[in-house]
């Protein structure tokens, strides 16, 4: 969906940061360290901060193009097919 520049879901970005924050919530009161899983939550958090309310969970996609100025797309597919 988001090389095809389809931002439809219907999952909702706050939906899956809250989601993911009890997830971790309920692994850190087992005890369990899981580094990679704390960033995520962190950039599902600040994704949904800067997107704000009604953002579906594919803008997260968006935010990371704001964040790293490049858009994702398919023009690497259609120059192969191009060639081809």
């Amino acid at each position: 969906q988001v090389v095809g520049r389809r931002f439809d879901d219907a999952f909702k970005l706050a939906l899956m940061s809250k989601d993911v924050r009890i997830a971790l919530t309920l692994a850190e009161g087992r005890k369990l360290d899981l580094p990679v899983s704390a960033l995520g939550r962190a950039q599902w958090a600040q994704a949904d901060a800067a997107m704000g309310p009604g953002a579906s969970v594919m803008d997260i996609a968006r935010w990371y193009e704001s964040l790293t100025g490049v858009e994702l797309s398919d023009a690497v597919q259609k120059r192969r097919r191009a060639k081809h």
